[in-house]
């Protein structure tokens, strides 16, 4: 598996999950702004961190990459009256990326961090690290 073909595997999660829960997505690597109207949305964006040779070449020359990265799903939700309506959001993409598999992309230490007040919106965090592995 290639960056490009891990980073389409965990933006499809996001999106069904997005899907469901009824939330509008803003995606980080394509040209949009922050919504007009005051409705919950999220940000996810994928940080490619580490990548290393993870054993020798075989017999034909193929060898094994491990690829790492962080998922972070930036959630907000209007703020004032629905006071616990950013940490119901958040839960349920905590709730969606814990319950994700994949043949060759893995998510682990899946968390919630409460960011507070951004403008607006109420604003927190969902990540998670992933890996997966690329042969060539």
């Amino acid at each position: 598996m290639k960056y490009v073909q891990a980073r389409d595997v965990l933006y499809k999660a996001v999106n069904t999950i997005a899907t469901q829960a009824g939330t509008r997505v803003i995606w980080d690597h394509l040209a949009s702004s922050v919504p007009g109207e005051m409705i919950p949305w999220i940000r996810p964006s994928i940080i490619h961190t580490d990548g290393r040779q993870a054993s020798l070449s075989c017999y034909a020359g193929t060898m094994r990459y491990d690829r790492n990265g962080l998922l972070v799903i930036q959630v907000f939700v209007p703020a004032g009256g629905q006071s616990g309506a950013a940490y119901e959001t958040a839960q349920y993409f905590v709730d969606g990326l814990q319950a994700f598999r994949h043949d060759t992309v893995w998510l682990r230490n899946i968390k919630m961090v409460d960011v507070g007040i951004d403008g607006a919106f109420s604003h927190v965090n969902v990540s998670a690290n992933f890996r997966f592995d690329q042969v060539q």
